[in-house]
């Protein structure tokens, strides 16, 4: 949250709430001048630390530079970006609103020394029944299967990783020859170029082998460590599994109206995703589309039946939040988003939060589902 907000200067904005039916409101609202005004000092501050202007460190830009270097349309919309994100939360929460997901934000008026006035269309929770989800979870959570790790499976596992450090090794070789092309070659006693021998071969499992892929003492350390984190991966997905199943069940005994707002903001976070995943095998959204010969607007077409599936989800896991009176602690709450500000420290506070708590608390719902099967024992041997 803001400075602004954390030293007790906002003054209320006027907003009115609009019922667009199907789990649906609009917020409108307009923040004063005055107020509006106050975001500007942290916005650039935060724009100066990462600037770069010829002449100037970072951190010590004029504001006027900076207003310069950015135009002053991209800092009014910083600052309108950061005055809702302390402003709807707020509201919200002052209103008991229900609301559930990201909202839809349209600014509609935005000028230096005017009021910022913008809408926040956002999905709240729908009036439906609840079947006998904890009969449910039971149900499908209740099944023992006994998780282990075969010697078959650690001995297959050996060998891939031996086989990665092998193809490690020799792309390492191709790199180091390919740096050294057109310096003079080593010499032998004869007068022959030295060339070193190609690494086709895999390395031997041997105890000098296994203290270079981590913390193990020996050959016979690395294989018990390696049957556990084997044993811990599948006991993993089967408890995943047994979630799955058990929201699926109830979500299959559940009938309600999908809120558009909440299954469109799930298409968003799965199209931003699938863009970012792209980026990192260094790839491109556009490109992918060229190559599967599809426009964005065909993708989330297709994607719409998971994202129902996965709203739907959403909504059920709050519901039964709310049923079970299933909050976070403050305390967790606080330490998991510090760990999403380390790692995002560009993030918004108050996104964080809104993320950590969702994460959190559909986290207890499923322990305390697990809890009425006896989950904590489940997939154990």
């Amino acid at each position: 949250m803001s400075d602004e907000i954390k030293d007790g200067m906002r003054d209320t904005p006027e907003a009115q709430v609009k019922d667009l039916g199907n789990s649906e409101i609009e917020i409108s609202a307009e923040i004063p001048a005055e107020k509006f005004e106050s975001y500007r000092k942290g916005v650039l501050k935060k724009l100066g630390e990462s600037a770069e202007v010829p002449g100037f460190r970072k951190g010590h830009i004029p504001d006027n530079v900076l207003v310069q270097k950015f135009g002053e349309n991209t800092i009014l919309y910083d600052m309108a970006s950061t005055a809702i994100e302390d402003f709807y939360p707020a509201f919200v929460l002052d209103n008991t609103i229900e609301a559930l997901g990201r909202p839809e934000i349209t600014i509609t008026k935005i000028a230096k020394g005017n009021p910022l006035a913008f809408k926040a269309k956002t999905a709240v929770m729908p009036t439906f029944e609840l079947p006998d989800y904890k009969a449910l979870a039971v149900r499908e959570m209740k099944h023992e299967e006994v998780v282990a790790a075969e010697d078959a499976e650690v001995e297959n596992t050996i060998l891939e990783i031996r086989k990665n450090w092998a193809a490690a090794m020799k792309r390492k070789d191709a790199d180091t020859e390919s740096a050294g092309e057109g310096s003079a070659p080593i010499l032998d006693a004869s007068g022959k170029p030295i060339t070193s021998a190609p690494r086709d071969e895999m390395p031997e499992l041997n105890d000098d082998f296994v203290k270079n892929l981590g913390d193990f003492k020996d050959v016979a350390d690395f294989r018990m460590k390696l049957k556990e984190n084997i044993r811990a991966e599948k006991e993993a997905k089967l408890k995943e599994k047994k979630r799955m199943a058990a929201v699926n069940a109830i979500a299959e005994k559940t009938k309600l109206a999908l809120p558009r707002v909440l299954v469109e903001g799930e298409l968003s976070r799965m199209v931003s995703q699938f863009k970012h995943n792209l980026s990192l095998m260094g790839h491109t959204f556009e490109g992918y589309l060229a190559q599967i010969k599809k426009t964005e607007d065909e993708v989330r077409a297709g994607w719409t039946k998971d994202a129902e599936a996965r709203a739907k989800t959403q909504i059920i896991l709050d519901k039964i939040a709310r049923a079970e009176n299933i909050t976070v602690p403050e305390d967790e709450l606080k330490a998991e988003v510090r760990k999403i500000m380390d790692y995002y420290p560009e993030a918004p506070e108050e996104r964080a939060r809104a993320y950590a708590e969702g994460i959190l608390r559909n986290e207890k719902v499923f322990e305390f589902l697990e809890s009425l099967a006896g989950g904590e024992d489940v997939g154990r041997p």
